[in-house]
């Protein structure tokens, strides 16, 4: 069971870093489109 949960942990981190850069940038958008 801790075998497959270190192995899924990385992964699951990968995918959050890459569902949360796209969510950034349109969270930078919206800043700048406000601020002008």
């Amino acid at each position: 069971m801790s075998v497959s949960g270190r192995s899924t942990t990385p992964a699951l981190r990968e995918a959050g870093h890459r569902a949360r850069a796209p969510r950034l940038a349109l969270a930078a958008a919206a800043a700048v489109a406000l601020l002008a």
